[in-house]
């Protein structure tokens, strides 16, 4: 597969096989790969760690509770600001109409809405999550960072033919992963769920993407 190809074919996959993993060999790959994206002054300050299993298990566990409990967050990140501007509130609006309309689930529906959001915290039913994190101790470079490491890490996974989501939300309650984790002093920043596509229709599902650019 191409780089054009690579970028063309991923989309955010929301629904995994149950019943495929990815093997010791293959993540080793993907981190290998991810790694050899270029950070400041190559400090290669961005840390990567793969769960799977009962930890993954557990984690889903804990992260579905604090949800639906409506539990305090511990977020680092604040992805959206509280004085978001119009023009992206409008494109949040649309990408989520479009999505809850392939489903069929009401703007109104709150409880078909939540259910559909919880999802995020079962990882989509994937057996592999990636999670990136960096030392409490650095600033805002390291973020920018992570940036570049995450979208290498998906586009080498995509390029291996496995399908991927970017997730910032279970990040919102960093606490409970750093405890189920048993990492500490840490600050989680997104999490990437890995596996294979299902057939099901919201993986039909692609966001519109429009380049927007200024040439001097």
């Amino acid at each position: 597969m191409n780089f054009d190809d690579c970028l063309k074919n991923r989309f955010s996959c929301r629904d995994f096989c149950k019943d495929f993993s990815l093997d010791n060999d293959t993540l080793t790959k993907l981190s290998k790969l991810a790694y050899l994206s270029p950070s400041a002054s190559n400090m290669q300050e961005v840390k990567l760690c793969f769960v799977s299993n009962n930890i993954l298990k557990t984690l889903k566990q804990e992260l579905l509770k604090a949800f639906y409990e409506n539990s305090k967050k511990s977020a680092f990140l604040n992805f959206y600001p509280a004085n978001l501007a119009q023009n992206y509130k409008d494109k949040r609006f649309l990408n989520a109409s479009k999505l809850y309309g392939l489903l069929n689930i009401n703007k109104d529906d709150k409880n078909a809405r939540l259910k559909q959001w919880a999802k995020n915290y079962e990882f989509f039913n994937a057996n592999n999550a990636a999670f990136i994190y960096i030392d409490k101790d650095l600033d805002n470079g390291a973020i920018f960072d992570a940036g570049i490491f995450s979208a290498n890490l998906i586009n080498a996974a995509t390029s291996l033919n496995i399908n991927t989501c970017f997730q910032a939300s279970v990040c919102e309650y960093n606490d409970i992963i750093s405890n189920v984790l048993n990492i500490n002093n840490v600050n989680f920043l997104c999490a990437i769920a890995l596996g294979k596509a299902t057939k099901d229709k919201i993986n039909s599902f692609r966001s519109e993407k429009r380049a927007e650019f200024k040439i001097f």
